[in-house]
């Protein structure tokens, strides 16, 4: 934008000075520069003289030693200009790809048992939003920069999908675990190892793709929504895991409640 608005004016260099930064521009035609040190302002000794004034907001976002890569200038309202890192994101799916990759494995070793099977095509999305969490709990407790931004967000945010992945795997877990680690419906899918896999690819893309909403929002630097939806959002999490929680009590009570529970009304 300087640039454009200005010409090329020659190399920028920052120097940390009380408060913030400050940038000297060293113009390879000029011997003489100097730096105004209570101001942002910048001034060469030339007879053409240049001078531009930084905005008060303006902020360095890497070590004062190194050439400016990028420049985060508030805007009015003072709310920070969000960037996007997508470490986070692959990071998650990663985990979610590579503990199915687990799965498949313990597949060809163990055919006829299937304790882990839900345990870890459910589980999955809480070991991937695991690391996430630590992390912007760790900025949290140390009060980080980052922080102010998305860090209370992001844990929230994976302490809901965690929540949600871990119960779903326990629920299920305990339900195969009463008919002896084994589920009827899979014997013909596990014996074969060419459908093993396309289950647990399957199993894998189910998971990148149910956890892509929270995987995504991994990636900004925003906090949560000033106008109440993320607010809004996490309740709804709440009332929907509540709901889901005592429909699978109701519906694992239901089918122990007889022998002959087929033939009752469940609800």
């Amino acid at each position: 934008a300087m640039v454009n608005a200005m010409g090329y004016l020659g190399s920028m260099k920052l120097k940390q000075i009380p408060g913030g930064f400050n940038a000297v521009i060293e113009d390879p035609t000029v011997t003489d520069t100097r730096r105004l040190a209570n101001s942002k302002e910048l001034t060469s000794t030339s007879s053409n003289t240049k001078r531009i004034t930084l905005p008060e907001s303006a902020r360095m976002t890497d070590s004062a030693t190194t050439v400016a890569k990028r420049i985060v200038v508030k805007s009015p309202s003072g709310s920070s200009k969000v960037t996007f890192k997508n470490g986070p994101n692959l990071l998650f799916q990663g985990i979610v790809l590579g503990t199915n990759a687990a799965g498949f494995v313990l597949s060809l070793a163990f055919k006829n048992l299937h304790y882990h099977v839900d345990l870890l095509g459910t589980g999955a999305l809480a070991i991937g939003a695991l690391p996430a969490y630590l992390s912007a709990s760790q900025q949290l407790e140390q009060q980080s920069s980052t922080a102010v931004s998305n860090a209370k967000r992001v844990q929230q945010t994976s302490a809901a999908v965690m929540a949600w992945s871990a119960k779903l795997a326990a629920y299920l877990l305990l339900r195969i675990s009463e008919d002896n680690g084994k589920d009827s419906r899979l014997d013909d899918i596990m014996a074969s190892p060419k459908f093993s896999a396309f289950f647990w690819a399957f199993s894998a893309f189910w998971g990148i793709v149910c956890g892509l909403p929270y995987s995504m929002g991994l990636t900004s630097s925003s906090a949560e929504d000033e106008s109440g939806f993320f607010d809004v959002g996490m309740k709804m999490f709440t009332v929907g895991w509540i709901v889901e929680t005592l429909a699978d009590y109701q519906k694992w009570a239901f089918k122990h409640r007889s022998d002959d529970s087929e033939s009752d009304d469940f609800l």
